[in-house]
């Protein structure tokens, strides 16, 4: 989400002209797509072709310069024409489509499911590149496997600001490491949050977020329409 706020037009600097990365921390399994149980689309292409017959009838709800964003503006790239409305943060987004005020939603799996097994919610694909490995998720298919190439790797970096001395950076990223290496917290992220720890070093975390800009930054011109 740091990343969108230049391409948005949020900022007018690149985050990394601002932050020292400590290090890439944790990657997640992803995000899924949404939508109520009457909604006439069981997948992401019926998704996209559906809305194409009926340019910016249907509404997918986002949060402004966040990573949602990316996922509305990639699928109306991928052929799908929706209007993208601002609605806030993961709750808002669920009370915006179980009200029926938006049709279309990415959230994480988790904050969901409970209106999944109500009856209230479908999901339609999951945005990761394989699979959940948590048997209550395993049987939702992947973007990919329905043809449709979404699926952007969600990962969590600790950062501080520009200029910081690179002594506390180091002992920061160490410390980050061995916490990381810890059974009991592997197991407490994937349990809570489907999350998995992904480390990288200050350097590398540094290359990967500028790597990640360049890709949304492609997409520039669609953000700021």
């Amino acid at each position: 989400g740091i990343l969108l706020n230049n391409v948005t037009g949020i900022s007018d600097y690149k985050i990394t002209d601002a932050i020292d990365p400590v290090g890439t921390v944790v990657s997640t399994d992803g995000e899924c797509i949404v939508v109520r149980k009457d909604f006439p689309a069981n997948t992401v292409p019926e998704l996209l072709k559906l809305t194409a017959k009926e340019p910016n009838r249907y509404k997918i709800a986002s949060v402004l310069g966040g990573i949602m964003h990316y996922y509305a503006v990639r699928l109306n790239d991928l052929g799908g024409k929706m209007t993208i409305v601002d609605a806030g943060g993961t709750n808002d987004r669920i009370a915006a489509l179980k009200g029926g005020h938006c049709d279309v939603i990415v959230n994480t799996i988790g904050t969901i499911w409970s209106y999944v097994k109500s009856g209230d919610f479908k999901v339609l694909a999951m945005t990761s590149e394989k699979r959940s490995t948590v048997p209550e998720y395993k049987d939702i298919p992947t973007c990919k496997e329905q043809g449709v190439d979404l699926a952007p790797v969600l990962e969590y970096n600790m950062l501080m600001k520009k200029g910081t001395d690179p002594q506390i950076i180091e002992k920061l990223a160490a410390a980050v490491k061995k916490v990381s290496e810890n059974p009991e917290y592997q197991k407490e992220i994937d349990k809570a949050y489907q999350q998995k720890p992904f480390v990288l070093s200050p350097k590398d975390s540094l290359a990967r977020l500028n790597a990640q800009f360049d890709m949304f930054n492609k997409y520039r011109s669609q953000f700021t329409k």
